[in-house]
């Protein structure tokens, strides 16, 4: 019987099997696991390079074992494993034939047509709306952290240029969601900071304007102790 697998890692981890939730990857450790093979579908992984990259600290044979036990716990939580993962004696690698879907290669995907000189605000739109939040927010390895951040600085270029084509569009009020959503993550970016006061007051919502001036003024003082750059000074 072919399980087909649905993985979401943005902003959290659940697993869906054959449209059912999976509630067997109790631990973070599993997870991470998991994450870790599912991120690099086809890749070729030594056994002892992901001992060493889960347990730095430990000895090479304390790693070893440490993953054999986690291993153990993998093929118990995860129904049709071997659909999903082969297993070598000294490798393991995800297989790229897998019935799965996952949300971070969804995201990539809407976005990837958008990085060229086309940029098509529908497709941008779908691919934000997937991005519930940083990558397996609960993993604090070394490993998922560049990755962690490349698609969070993603995320935040394609908020900010579906910005940009909601003010050019005069679609004022998409475009202030667009830039709230970005400031919820980068609350002291400058030039978001003024898109915001702009567009409340192409909204004819001169309160709101200053208000937010106002805010980013003290959120400024608060955190750096500095002031908000003249352009932005000005534009209140």
């Amino acid at each position: 019987m072919t399980v087909k697998l649905h993985a979401q890692l943005l902003g959290g981890f659940h697993l869906i099997v054959n449209g059912a939730p999976l509630t067997a990857f109790k631990t973070p450790r599993l997870q991470a696991l998991l994450a870790f093979l599912i991120l690099n579908p086809g890749k070729l992984r030594f056994r002892y390079q992901i001992a060493y990259t889960f347990w730095p600290e430990s000895s090479e044979a304390q790693a070893r074992t440490n993953l054999r036990n986690l291993f153990h716990l993998l093929r118990q939580a995860l129904p049709g494993y071997d659909q999903f993962i082969s297993f070598g004696t000294q490798t393991v690698q995800w297989r790229e034939d897998a019935s799965y879907i996952l949300d971070v290669n969804e995201f990539e995907r809407l976005i990837a047509p958008t990085s060229g000189l086309i940029a098509n605000r529908e497709t941008l739109d779908q691919a934000v709306s997937l991005y519930q939040g940083d990558l397996l927010p609960g993993c604090y390895d070394d490993w998922i952290i560049p990755e962690r951040e490349r698609l969070r600085q993603t995320y935040l270029a394609a908020l900010e240029g579906l910005a940009e084509m909601a003010e050019s569009s005069r679609d004022y009020r998409a475009a202030l969601d667009y830039t709230r959503r970005f400031l919820r993550s980068e609350p002291l970016h400058e030039a978001s900071n003024r898109r915001l006061i702009r567009l409340c007051s192409l909204m004819d919502d001169r309160s709101a304007a200053l208000k937010a001036y106002q805010a980013y003024a003290s959120l400024l003082e608060r955190e750096l102790g500095i002031l908000p750059e003249q352009e932005t000074q000005d534009l209140a």
